[in-house]
């Protein structure tokens, strides 16, 4: 383990992997991160906004992937990686103006839509899981992994998303093949 001064807590705030300007650390107010087992973990940065210099995206722009580092002055740990889904300013009647930044991580693109949809013939086993996750990921503009132990021998005559967002879908057919889901 490196020699770490444990009197020293910081936190690094990435945008698109570089890390951003010392200037922005001066108007972060708070940095949150909230880590949940069966919903998105969500990134909360909250900026003082002096002439709205952070409302129209250029340094935070929605789509851009934000990663906070969390540790010590000598060694940090990554803890979370969004993508920023919005930009919300705010305007009090009194006191600063301010802007809050948020960013969720890849899972919830897994919630944006119940779906209806089918995959086999019905008549004989045809398609393999691994087809029909890999299908849903495509969708999506995600890259399933498998560790090395993909379910192509597990064969089905036919399978049905039932009004299901795309995760809960994903968590029952790992489930039925003794699988899990990881974002």
């Amino acid at each position: 383990m490196p020699n770490v001064d444990y009197g020293a807590p910081c936190y690094k705030v990435f945008v698109d992997g570089a890390e951003v300007p010392a200037g922005i650390y001066t108007d972060i107010i708070t940095a949150e991160v909230r880590d949940s087992l069966n919903m998105a973990n969500m990134i909360t940065l909250t900026l003082a906004n002096k002439q709205t210099k952070y409302s129209g995206g250029n340094d935070f722009g929605e789509g851009k992937v934000l990663k906070i580092e969390m540790g010590y002055r000598d060694h940090t740990e990554a803890l979370c990686e969004g993508e920023i889904v919005a930009i919300e300013p705010v305007f009090p009647l009194k006191g600063s103006d301010t802007v809050v930044i948020r960013a969720y991580d890849r899972l919830h693109r897994l919630r944006y839509g119940r779906k209806r949809r089918g995959w086999g013939s019905g008549q004989a086993p045809d398609q393999t899981y691994q087809m029909v996750i890999d299908k849903v990921a495509q969708d999506l503009g995600l890259t399933p992994d498998y560790d090395d132990k993909p379910p192509t021998d597990l064969k089905f005559n036919f399978i049905f998303q039932n009004n299901e967002y795309d995760i809960d879908f994903l968590k029952r057919i790992a489930r039925e093949i003794g699988y899990e889901v990881d974002v």
